[in-house]
């Protein structure tokens, strides 16, 4: 049996701009006091992407490469509430002479319902430059979407709701889970929204199949405008379609540079 809900280390860091920390972390998409364990022997429905699976990104913004991006997913599910759960962890670090600069550690951890891939926990502790944001959201689903959080670095709790409708309303994590089981089957120029859940705010977000770039399927990524991203400028993601959908680059043009994000390693635990 293993514990998840042990919390990640913690972080120093020096000044980077938020926008950027931003942008990346809700594009890579692109988690308590409830009990958690493992479970391996569970049949669970036939999803496209596979468990034990670590996809490791470079992170570049303009000329520079300035850090990494890692995502894991649990080989085992985990028990919560009865029900089978994955675990996600994203990673983004900057790294080398520009992290000395503007420093950013960023780890996300989510807990997604194996039968609909919606979130029950996520967990974060963003370090941004000198600001820090350490919360735990809880979702419960009725007639309504109900996200309870604890900020824990100011010791406040706040309460979201969120009428259910044939849109999914969903965590960053489980977001990138659910969009890439949704390109697998999207072979043709059908657009897909969802909403998703950020620091307490629903934003809109979508995908919509755009044929083919080299042999990569290319993915036109629709987000909403911000003051760090103008609406309708170019956001895509080129993945591979094998057994499952690898994302292998993920472009997005900010008000103030391109952030790109490029597949290095695939590994299996």
């Amino acid at each position: 049996m293993k514990n998840r809900m042990d919390k990640p280390e913690q972080f120093s860091f020096g000044y980077f701009p938020v926008y950027m920390a931003r942008l990346a972390i809700m594009l890579l998409i692109l988690a308590g006091n409830c009990l958690v364990n493992a479970q391996s022997n569970r049949k669970v429905p036939k999803h496209h992407f596979e468990t034990g699976e670590e996809l490791i990104y470079s992170m570049h913004y303009g000329w520079f490469t300035i850090g990494k991006a890692t995502i894991l997913m649990d080989q085992e599910l985990w028990n919560i509430q009865g029900k089978p759960h994955y675990y996600l962890q994203c990673r983004i670090q900057t790294t080398g002479v520009f992290d000395f600069f503007s420093s950013v550690d960023v780890c996300a951890e989510s807990w997604i319902d194996v039968a609909t891939l919606r979130p029950t926990i996520s967990y974060r502790q963003f370090f941004i430059g000198q600001s820090m944001d350490i919360r735990t959201d809880r979702f419960e689903y009725a007639d309504s979407v109900t996200i309870s959080t604890y900020v824990e670095d100011v010791n406040r709790h706040q309460v979201a709701k969120v009428n259910i409708s044939d849109t999914l309303v969903l965590d960053l994590l489980s977001t990138y889970l659910n969009l890439r089981d949704i390109v697998y089957s999207n072979d043709g120029s059908d657009t897909t929204m969802v909403k998703m859940h950020f620091s307490n705010d629903i934003y809109p977000f979508g995908i919509v199949h755009s044929g083919m770039e080299d042999e990569y399927y290319r993915f036109d990524l629709i987000f909403p405008e911000t003051e760090e991203y103008e609406k309708g400028s170019p956001a895509y993601l080129l993945a591979k379609k094998e057994d499952t959908i690898i994302p292998v680059k993920l472009v997005v043009e900010l008000t103030l540079g391109k952030l790109v994000f490029i597949l290095n390693k695939r590994n299996y635990y």
